[in-house]
């Protein structure tokens, strides 16, 4: 029989085990998708919970905006955007249940796995990871004085959905499934940690709770409880309509306090503030004949010709639609194509999504020719890289995952060969594996040098577009200034062990119909 003094001991210790199991939450147990859920490290039970029980067969849907020719007229691409906006809306908007996939009643959405990991990764309130940082001035040339964080979370349809668990469905990725079907639709929404005062256009708008960075240098990635602000919310839409150019069709919405629109509207049905979200335009093309020095050309030179201008300009980008009513034109990205106020003002949206690939051999926004081609979905931007077609959180999820130090040999195997790029034969020059290769998303600074370029009309050559990559990388990783730098040291080569890419001639096609017969997970 147990003394008095022995019971006092071991009931001290169950109460000190108690403590120490509350303040490090475990992980639930990670399946192929890796961890289900990303844990508060505050001691709380809290923690954000993702969707990851992605469809085994490629759903079959219909989609409203099938029928409405976006390329037609702008009341056909106002009315695609409105069609799409209502889609994502569609179960999301419940009071308290805001933007959680799992409690939708009306459609699944799905996340994206592996981006919990690192500095800039998924919070764990609702799922945010860190985005590009709003300099002073950007959100409002006036008002704004200080530099905020960003912090954004994306979701996917079911066809999306599908797709992501067909890379990841064994646990490791397979790039020769990142082919988006028609009809994939995912959404982003991204918040700001500005407020109102330097801000003015944010008064009304949707308010969250997020665990961003503290302020300052922050090297242990500590992380703090603060409000933030709905900045924009942005589509992406896999529509065959537009293989011809990309197979893409994205699009930017912006919150409008005083937005008004026409009784009939379905916003009507829609609540306050998510019925002022304003369409800043879409785009399924980044008009490559189109030069910095053709707009400038286009822009008249008396204020009174400012409405002529504007015209003129909008005429002149054929694979971009920006709202004539939208008013605030500094928003917008690199020669007038379509971007958002949380976006890189010297890029455009397709043209940064098309970086999506593995390994990312080329950063999102240099301001250069080389950056504004069509890609095709399912091309890759570089040669010897895997697509992952248009999806950067695809991208991120791979890098991710690949970059962790605890991988197992036969992990690491798998992503060396990932890293030495699809069986083509081909790597480019300025590749070498054996270095390995910095990677940052870091903001790109536009030199003067690209600016006489650009107005003068002339192309840049892919050799050049090489050193200024280079460049940009080396920068980017020594001084790092809120941007993702990461670099992988090669031990060994390692090939075959990822499936080859299919040929570029068939990356566009949408993938065959489902046979009913389930997906292995």
């Amino acid at each position: 029989m147990m003394s008095r003094r022995q019971l006092a001991a071991i009931s001290s210790l169950v109460a000190v085990l108690t403590l120490l199991a509350a303040a490090c939450p475990v992980a639930a147990e990670e399946g192929p998708f890796g961890p289900p859920t990303v844990p508060c490290n505050d001691g709380s039970d809290q923690a954000f919970k993702l969707s990851l029980d992605y469809p085994k067969i490629l759903p079959k849907e219909s989609y409203p905006w099938e029928k409405i020719d976006f390329k037609e007229n702008q009341e056909k691409q106002m009315e695609y955007l409105g069609a799409v906006l209502r889609y994502v809306y569609d179960g999301n908007l419940k009071k308290d249940m805001e933007w959680q996939p799992e409690k939708n009643s009306k459609r699944r959405w799905y996340h994206v796995p592996w981006l919990h990991l690192g500095d800039r990764g998924r919070e764990c309130l609702h799922g945010m990871t860190r985005e590009r940082d709003s300099r002073p001035r950007e959100l409002d040339p006036e008002e704004q004085l200080s530099r905020f964080q960003n912090w954004g979370v994306a979701m996917y349809n079911p066809a999306g959905g599908y797709t992501i668990g067909q890379v990841w469905h064994t646990g490791l990725p397979d790039l020769s499934k990142a082919r988006f079907p028609t009809g994939t639709v995912a959404v982003k929404l991204l918040f700001t940690e500005a407020d109102d005062q330097q801000v003015p256009f944010l008064r009304g708008t949707f308010k969250w709770k997020g665990m961003i960075h503290a302020p300052g240098l922050n090297v242990k990635n500590e992380r703090q409880e603060k409000m933030l602000r709905l900045l924009q919310l942005d589509i992406a839409v896999r529509d065959s309509r537009a293989n011809e150019e990309t197979g893409w069709v994205f699009g930017t919405f912006v919150y409008d306090k005083g937005a008004e629109f026409d009784d009939n509207s379905w916003r009507k049905t829609v609540p306050d503030p998510w019925d002022k979200m304003v369409p800043v335009g879409l785009m399924w093309g980044n008009d490559p004949d189109v030069t910095l020095r053709d707009v400038e050309r286009s822009k008249g030179r008396k204020e009174g010709d400012k409405e002529k201008s504007k015209e003129k300009a909008a005429r002149l980008l054929q694979e971009t639609f920006i709202n004539p009513k939208f008013e605030t034109s500094h928003f917008l990205g690199w020669g007038g194509r379509l971007n958002g106020p949380a976006d890189n003002p010297i890029a455009s949206c397709l043209s940064c999504h098309a970086t999506a690939e593995f390994p990312q051999r080329s950063p999102m926004a240099p301001p250069i020719d080389r950056w504004f081609r069509n890609i095709k979905a399912g091309v890759p931007f570089d040669l010897g890289a895997a697509s992952l077609d248009y999806s950067l959180q695809l991208a991120q999820s791979v890098l991710s995952f690949c970059g962790q130090e605890s991988l197992s040999d036969e992990k690491k195997e798998h992503c060396m060969a990932a890293e030495l790029g699809p069986e083509s034969g081909v790597l480019p020059s300025r590749y070498d594996p054996k270095q390995g290769l910095p990677v940052s998303r870091d903001e790109a600074v536009l030199t003067e040098e690209d600016l006489a370029r650009q107005r003068s009309g002339g192309r840049i050559s892919i050799f050049a577009a090489s050193i200024f990559a280079g460049v940009f990388f080396l920068l980017g990783f020594i001084i790092g200034g809120g941007g993702t730098a990461t670099i992988y040291f090669y031990r060994r080569k390692a090939r075959g062990v990822i499936p080859a890419a299919p040929p570029p001639s068939t990356a566009a096609e949408t993938p065959p119909p489902a046979t009913g017969k389930p997906a292995p997970r």
